[in-house]
């Protein structure tokens, strides 16, 4: 029966079956959504980093505000200080504490708090000023 072959051969030739047409698309499927979630993650992180970014550059400019802190103004800073910040319609809190590191003349301990919606970033170090009143010892907070 050649004509039979024949025919056999052509649907086998002919294309896919509904079956592997929906096995396929279902496979196709699994692979698209798995790509969205994993681009939807990269972009919930860089939104994370780029506020970490913003809380460190702020935090980084409060304690430069007070590295640069004239002998007069100092007294403003004591013995905490805090405000509030929109940058780029993202809301910030930052904190700043000074005082005179006990036992010493001239080491004065500056921290910045920095504190948004989903997280806060601190930094302190010492300052070395001779210049500035012996008006307040740094406390630990409470």
């Amino acid at each position: 029966m050649p004509g039979r072959r024949h025919l056999s051969r052509r649907r086998a030739d002919a294309g896919f079956t509904l079956i592997e047409a929906l096995v396929a698309l279902a496979v196709l499927g699994i692979a698209i959504v798995t790509a969205l979630e994993a681009s939807s993650q990269i972009l919930r992180s860089q939104a994370a980093t780029l506020r970490e970014r913003e809380a460190v550059a702020l935090a980084e400019a409060k304690l430069n505000e007070l590295a640069a802190a004239p002998r007069d103004s100092v007294p403003a800073w004591l013995p905490e200080r805090s405000g509030r910040i929109t940058l780029a319609g993202r809301d910030y809190a930052w904190h700043t504490r000074l005082g005179r590191e006990p036992g010493t003349r001239a080491l004065w301990r500056a921290a910045v708090r920095v504190e948004w919606r989903s997280g806060e970033y601190k930094l302190e170090t010492l300052l070395r000023r001779r210049e500035w009143p012996a008006l307040a010892v740094w406390a630990a907070p409470q």
